[in-house]
């Protein structure tokens, strides 16, 4: 299977097992540094490798091929077929993946006193929301 529809189904997916480990890896404790290789080492493909399927902000990136979907899916415990299919929300959000790659270069780049005042303003906007907000 090598369409548009189906390249962009497997990498939004992707990014929805992406953030499923994310959010598993932060309530556990895991530092965010270095958890885009963590997954990959699970998944069974290098940290480039995934990043590549992944894209960038714009959506553009290596197509993810039959076998690669089936060894995805295989090793995030996901069924057969998973990544072929749409399962709702909106994954691949350009203004979020643009927030995202953006929080995590203020926080590369600053020290454990900056890194602390962006958890306190996060956790201020996390405070400040509302039910049903998005």
């Amino acid at each position: 299977m090598d369409s548009p529809d189906i390249n962009r189904t497997r990498r939004n997916n992707l990014l929805i097992i992406i953030r499923e480990y994310s959010e598993r890896e932060l309530a556990a404790g895991e530092s965010p540094v270095g958890m885009l290789g963590r997954l990959a080492k699970e998944l069974g493909l290098s940290a480039g490798g995934l990043s590549q399927f992944k894209g960038d902000a714009s959506g553009s990136g290596r197509n993810i091929g039959d076998a690669a979907a089936a060894q995805i899916e295989s090793r995030s415990g996901k069924p057969k077929g998973w990544l072929d299919e749409d399962h709702g929300g909106d994954a691949f959000n350009p203004a979020e993946n643009a927030f995202i790659e953006m929080a995590r270069a203020a926080w590369r780049t600053t020290d454990a006193k900056g890194r602390r005042h962006l958890m306190q303003l996060a956790k201020r906007g996390f405070e400040g929301a509302k039910p049903g907000d998005k």
